[in-house]
């Protein structure tokens, strides 16, 4: 099943809370959040400037609707002590989900870039969709429309 809608964070965390994060991330809060009722999948991606620890992390989710789901706002509601200490040393902290309304390829790549658009880009991203996937060393582009409402839903985390 290809997913219909994602969840993208970005963050950067100081170089001291860097291996805590890491660990908390991929022994705890990766998994619970996939265990969610409409996520499918994670992806972690670091930047290439190794001055700054900057994350990206990309969910798949079988809808937008898993944003506004019981299971999900739940855990939001109900953050583990763990992430209780490391969401307060997170900064530059950005959290969008939504549609995927344009996607191409199907490669699963090891690097991601990611672009902000506003509205008035999105029908010239949906045409770029299609010529970026097929340019040497992309293996797949998609396009996500950020539903602010699900994603700023008022939570305890």
């Amino acid at each position: 099943m290809l997913a219909q809608g994602m969840l993208a964070i970005w963050s950067d965390v100081a170089p001291e809370s860097e291996t805590d994060y890491l660990h908390w991330l991929t022994r705890e809060h990766a998994a619970e959040r996939v265990s969610t009722a409409g996520f499918l999948g994670v992806r972690v991606f670091r930047t290439m400037d190794f001055d700054i620890r900057r994350y990206f992390i990309l969910y798949e989710l079988e809808s937008p609707s898993a944003l506004s789901s019981d299971d999900y706002v739940n855990k939001l509601n109900n953050p583990t002590p763990w992430s209780q200490r490391i969401m307060p040393t997170l900064k530059n902290f950005v959290r969008g989900g939504g549609a995927v309304i344009a996607r191409s390829g199907l490669g699963r790549g090891g690097f991601a870039g990611a672009v902000a658009i506003d509205d008035t880009q999105i029908a010239a991203a949906e045409l770029s969709i299609l010529k970026l996937s097929s340019t040497d060393r992309i293996s797949s582009a998609c396009l996500l429309k950020v539903d602010n409402a699900k994603t700023s839903i008022a939570t305890r985390e």
